[in-house]
């Protein structure tokens, strides 16, 4: 049953991650061909973005807390380690199918840290393989 619930919240936020990324890319898209240019508007749509994927870890965290308990927190951890590289695959492939690549370079997120870009591949590598040795040798 707990490995049947970690599943179900890594498919939920592995699927979230890939459609932020879709939404994402569709909504830069929008935005640099819209005549508006306000600054505070993006920082306000950036914090929405930010409370909507807490509120969906908060989501799958609560589920997971219901079920296995306290050691939910590695894995939310993990999935947050996850979530860079699904975002941005998703991001890029949206982009590239608008054909928009070459004028979003100037635009790229600048409130993004920039180590999460060079290590996007080994941080998700790391949270798959936390958490497959969380669940074998703690919940197990």
């Amino acid at each position: 049953m707990d490995f049947l619930i970690i599943t179900m919240a890594n498919l939920i936020w592995i699927l979230y991650s890939m459609s932020e990324g879709i939404r994402e890319g569709f909504f830069n898209y929008f935005k640099l061909l819209s005549k508006r240019k306000y600054k505070s508007e993006e920082i306000e749509i950036n914090k929405l973005f930010n409370i909507q994927r807490f509120l969906v870890l908060l989501t799958t965290g609560g589920i997971m807390y219901w079920t296995i308990g306290l050691y939910f927190i590695p894995f939310m951890v993990c999935q947050l380690l996850m979530f860079r590289f699904f975002f941005r695959r998703t991001y890029d492939k949206t982009i590239n199918h608008l054909k928009l690549k070459e004028i979003l370079v100037k635009n790229e997120d600048e409130n993004l840290p920039k180590i999460m870009d060079k290590n996007k591949n080994d941080l998700v590598l790391f949270g798959i393989s936390a958490q497959i040795f969380i669940y074998l040798f703690f919940i197990i």
